[in-house]
């Protein structure tokens, strides 16, 4: 089982599985090399943690914890948000948003790891409503605001459904525009209908899960331009109508909130978005 999908034994945690290659039913040479192998793994990282002597000093331990989600499409976005934080006394954590990162953060939020969360890639959402291979599941978008964590969200990535190979591609997405990452990547393109939908979703699992008094300490921040790097100007997931029904489908449902809705005239790569979004989290944080 160790070699196909282990997702279910281990979901996101950092457990570490090594493939027996041959079954456990006897020893044979081939055998005896894989269990020396996973002994001395084992070996490692007992004594890495058991080293005797002080612990070292962690000269991160003062620093503001921030999660971020990033995915290939919204790189820029990411580097420029990290490297304004790290600048300003945060450590950051990129979660890159493939189902388990975005699993991962979650848990994470809600065990009270981070001060701070800037949600820019959101792309999980639309696999779980349409079927894609990267849902982090029902429980993305929820974490931070159950624990009133700082947090600013935006919809980076969300013009994509995300499928394996093309031959993979269901039967019902055929004729849609589609974009072939690689050989082992397939994107959708999310239509109106579908991101008047997502907007539906981010704005219902906000009402849902909203803490009292937490209006202040959430952000939604939209681009006016593009969603991704293949949404921009030119690009060939670009689709202004379907990026207004997002969020003009946002706004309305969260119109009887108190949240604050950014809007800003730029694709969500440029650097000056995800800065100025960053420096609004960063204030978020020195208020609370």
């Amino acid at each position: 089982m160790a070699s196909g999908d282990i997702k279910p034994y281990i979901g996101c945690s950092d457990i570490t599985v090594m493939y027996s290659v041959v079954d456990i039913a006897g020893l044979n040479s081939l055998l005896k090399s894989v269990l020396e192998n996973a002994a001395s793994a084992i070996f490692g990282m007992i004594a890495l943690n058991s080293k005797v002597g002080p612990p070292k000093a962690d000269n991160n331990s003062n620093k503001k914890k921030v999660a971020i989600t990033m995915f290939g499409i919204t790189t820029p976005a990411c580097d420029a948000a990290r490297k304004f934080l790290e600048e300003n006394d945060c450590e950051v954590y990129v979660f890159h948003a493939t189902g388990s990162g975005g699993l991962a953060m979650e848990k994470l939020i809600l065990d009270g790891t981070f001060d701070g969360v800037l949600d820019l890639t959101t792309t999980e959402l639309a696999d779980e409503a349409f079927g894609g291979v990267l849902s982090a599941g029902s429980g993305r978008l929820t974490g931070a605001v159950k624990t009133a964590t700082p947090t600013i969200i935006s919809i980076g990535a969300l013009d994509c459904i995300n499928f394996g190979p093309r031959k993979t591609l269901p039967e019902r997405f055929e004729g849609r525009k589609i974009h072939i990452h690689n050989s082992a990547v397939t994107l959708v393109r999310t239509n109106e209908e579908e991101n008047r939908h997502l907007g539906e979703v981010i704005s219902q699992r906000i009402m849902d899960n909203l803490k009292a008094g937490y209006e202040e300490r959430l952000e939604i921040w939209l681009p006016l331009r593009s969603l991704s790097l293949i949404d921009q100007e030119g690009g060939v997931f670009r689709d202004e109508n379907a990026n207004r029904c997002l969020r003009d489908s946002i706004k309305q449902g969260l119109s009887r909130t108190s949240i604050r809705i950014q809007e800003e005239s730029f694709d969500i790569n440029d650097h000056i978005f995800a800065e100025a979004a960053a420096r609004a989290l960063l204030a978020m944080m020195k208020k609370r």
